[in-house]
């Protein structure tokens, strides 16, 4: 018996919990952009931090993209 079998789950709550992660997904993922946006994009920040930190940076920045972006498509996406 497979998990989903076990615990039905509507429709509705799904796409509320979608909706709901999606929003968190925006706001956290535009938070960690943002920041980057106003607090290291500059070239004289960027040229004191050792490479490993920037390295650091480089993928959160793109983890915040990736976050944002499925959040966008949670938060707007149509029920089945």
């Amino acid at each position: 018996m497979a998990y989903n079998d076990a615990v039905p789950e509507s429709r509705g709550k799904r796409h509320m919990r979608n909706r709901v992660l999606g929003a968190v997904g925006v706001l956290w993922g535009g938070a960690m952009v943002a920041h980057w946006w106003f607090a290291y994009r500059s070239s004289a920040a960027s040229d004191t931090y050792p490479v490993g930190y920037q390295a650091g940076q480089a993928y959160a920045v793109v983890f915040g993209a990736v976050l944002f972006l499925t959040g966008l498509y949670y938060l707007f996406k149509k029920s089945a």
